[in-house]
């Protein structure tokens, strides 16, 4: 999720904290470019359910769903705005808390 304006060191701070990184292909990333995810996640519901296809391989809901557990993506996202930053960075520290969570106990 991108932070809008990060003007101060704290801001630096919470931008840069592992529950806001994302491994993402270089050219979706490109195609992404200063769109909020709101749009850009509108996009990519679009082309799940048949739209023309603008974002990497995924091309169906079940897909994109499984995608975003396996790298503790809230779903939440879909719906967020920028201002809902911190909520979001909650929401997926929760996510992988739980999958850290999950792997110790198959130890």
């Amino acid at each position: 999720m991108k932070l809008k304006y990060a003007s101060t060191k704290s801001s630096y701070v919470e931008y840069n904290q592992i529950s806001n990184y994302v491994y993402i292909q270089s050219e979706i990333n490109i195609k992404i470019g200063k769109k909020s995810q709101k749009q850009y996640f509108s996009e990519i519901q679009k082309q799940c359910n048949g739209g023309k296809v603008a974002y990497g391989g995924i091309c169906d809901m079940k897909t994109l769903l499984n995608n975003l557990a396996a790298n503790a993506v809230p779903q939440a996202l879909f719906n967020m705005e920028s201002d809902e930053y911190e909520k979001f960075l909650e929401l997926r520290r929760n996510l992988i808390r739980n999958k850290i969570q999950e792997y110790y106990n198959l130890l």
